[in-house]
């Protein structure tokens, strides 16, 4: 649902290119999108803490994913703002705290896309000193990257817990039998 409020947001923002701008810049006081940006970033925040009490093990991760959850919400009310380089730079602080932690994140429950992650993060760094322009869809890549594995995992518990409760509701049948 977030990926679609965004990809609305972005849709109604005259001039806006998906490639070079981050979401953040949907979000910029007087943007049409604005809105729609706050209310999926308070999607991911709550998808964030809900995966995180739900997961077992992993205590690192879990901590990491209440600070990214943490970061991302403070991205939501400190937004962008072209008139003060003091906002955009707390602004810019929290969403990078967000990333490393997603990143910690995935070093701890899915060291793979964990190591993914840091290369990007690598990537970006190196990209920083260059003309290189398409920074939104670094960002997109960097934040799909865990989002997608939340959204993997979240399924493949649910079809778990569900097979659980079958098998469960299976023994309880056969023994009243």
């Amino acid at each position: 649902m977030a990926a679609v409020l965004v990809l609305i947001a972005g849709a109604i923002t005259p001039g806006y290119d998906p490639v070079a701008r981050s979401v953040s810049w949907l979000a910029v006081p007087g943007k049409p999108g604005a809105t729609m940006v706050e209310v999926a970033i308070a999607l991911i925040v709550c998808t964030l803490l809900a995966f995180a009490l739900s997961i077992t093990g992993g205590r690192v991760g879990r901590v990491a994913l209440v600070i990214a959850a943490c970061a991302l919400a403070a991205t939501a009310v400190i937004r962008l703002d072209p008139a003060s380089i003091l906002t955009s730079s707390i602004h810019r602080l929290a969403s990078g705290l967000a990333m490393i932690s997603f990143t910690v994140a995935l070093l701890a429950l899915a060291r793979p896309l964990g190591y993914a992650s840091l290369a990007l993060i690598a990537v970006g760094v190196a990209l920083a000193a260059t003309s290189f322009s398409a920074w939104g869809l670094w960002e997109r890549v960097l934040l799909g990257l865990p989002l997608l594995w939340i959204v993997w995992r979240s399924a493949k518990m649910a079809v778990s817990a569900d097979a659980t409760t079958r098998a469960s509701n299976a023994s309880l049948s056969s023994a009243a039998t």
